[in-house]
């Protein structure tokens, strides 16, 4: 991903707050806007979190660990599988 696009899209959502006073809504923005956005950072909650506008929601880190923790047992069992056939 582009720097310059994400420092752009950050740079919407600053904007946008600012002209607002509160986190924009979708209907808040304008033509490609909202679509350029979401390309570059994701959903509007992580996008948000991204830019700086809202804290990270703790379901969401939440979500990211027991993601992480059934990588770790995907990854462990698969290991062990080639030591027993091998």
């Amino acid at each position: 991903m582009s720097n310059e696009k994400q420092i752009r899209a950050i740079e919407i959502l600053k904007e946008k707050y600012d002209i607002l006073g509160r986190l924009p809504k979708q209907a808040d923005f304008e033509g490609n806007e909202l679509q350029f956005v979401k390309s570059v950072l994701g959903p509007l909650p992580r996008a948000f979190e991204t830019a700086g506008l809202k804290d990270i929601s703790p379901m969401y880190l939440e979500k990211l660990k027991r993601r992480e923790e059934r990588k770790k047992r995907r990854h462990h069992h698969k290991n062990k599988e080639k030591k027993n056939a091998g």
